[in-house]
């Protein structure tokens, strides 16, 4: 691994806001050589840290792609979060639901369960939690989005971890 590359992604992701959504990513999302793809474990073929679509296709690629299709990724899951829920977040609430984001999709009716609309076509709770004004409550529920696949995944859970912490850093003491 270039640390220098990989420094270089963490910055840029840094520069946009976005450092703490970069670290969860960085530290639960590469495979051994995550210049490689692979098949997740609901069957999703995936490169870098976590990145699908057309890149993930390649059988290989450079650090630097990955870095940039990571930023890209996390700049993508941001502007999906900022579409969603339009009201205030701490700087560590929109980078826990930016890695989040990024994790699960924006959701689609019919289709599956995501940020901003479940598969039955409700509004998830922590949406609803964040709009009434419950952030802690609503950073709560990133604990029930521990399973893929219909698999409770350790990984998932241990992500999901680091994603509340990451939630309720910045909120003040005794926030609903």
């Amino acid at each position: 691994m270039d640390l220098k590359k990989v420094l270089t992604g963490a910055a840029l992701a840094a520069s946009l806001g976005l450092g703490g959504a970069w670290s969860i990513v960085d530290r639960f999302e590469p495979a051994a050589d995550m210049t490689k793809s692979y098949i997740d474990p609901v069957g999703i073929r995936t490169i870098c840290r976590g990145t699908t679509g057309p890149l993930a296709h390649q059988a290989r690629v450079t650090q630097a792609q990955c870095d940039e299709a990571t930023v890209s990724d996390l700049r993508t899951a941001e502007a999906t979060v900022r579409r969603c829920y339009t009201g205030p977040l701490t700087n560590g609430e929109l980078n826990a639901w930016t890695s989040f984001t990024l994790n699960v999709g924006p959701g689609a009716r019919g289709v599956k369960d995501g940020f901003c609309i479940l598969k039955s076509g409700a509004v998830p709770s922590h949406l609803r939690l964040l709009n009434t004004h419950r952030p802690a409550a609503a950073c709560a529920v990133l604990m029930q989005w521990t399973s893929a696949g219909g698999r409770r995944l350790q990984g998932l859970y241990n992500r999901r971890i680091a994603e509340l912490a990451l939630c309720l850093r910045d909120l003040p003491e005794g926030a609903p």
